[in-house]
């Protein structure tokens, strides 16, 4: 959807976009999403990179926000948190590990913000077991790039 969007914006403009994305918002009686010219890009991360092995350990667990939206289109930034929080890590010198099927780990927030709250413990109480793994069972830091998501 992102990708569409920012595709789109490209292609018509700001003032078209707006007065399009406005339109079809009233036709669908508000369940469109409404849409701004700084809405984020779509991304996605690589956790397949060259790392030293090293001694010093940290499991990071990128938040599924910050694992499909980017960097708005105005931005000055070049690179993506992700990006630049593993370049930290490493200059650190961190070996960075990752629980294993991160791009279907979620904290459960967004199910619970909707009342979806079976879903909500079920994601959070997967995203649990698959950091205690990652981490040795503690034996590793863990680091969440979005407070909320460290609720529980």
């Amino acid at each position: 959807g992102l990708g569409g969007a920012n595709l789109l914006h490209k292609m018509i403009g700001t003032p078209s976009m707006e007065g399009f994305t406005s339109s079809m918002r009233d036709l669908t009686k508000g369940n469109l999403p409404k849409w701004s010219a700084s809405l984020p890009r779509p991304t996605s991360i690589d956790t397949n990179f060259e790392q030293r092995l090293v001694d010093k350990k940290v499991v990071y667990f990128p938040s599924c926000i910050n694992r499909t939206m980017g960097r708005d289109s105005k931005t000055t930034v070049e690179e993506e948190l992700f990006d630049i929080t593993v370049s930290l890590l490493q200059k650190a010198g961190y070996q960075v590990l990752f629980p294993k099927n991160i791009d279907s780990l979620c904290c459960g927030m967004p199910f619970s913000s909707k009342g979806f709250n079976k879903q909500a413990k079920q994601k959070s109480d997967e995203l649990e077991q698959a950091l205690k793994e990652i981490s040795n069972f503690g034996e590793y830091p863990i680091l969440c790039d979005t407070s909320p998501c460290t609720k529980k």
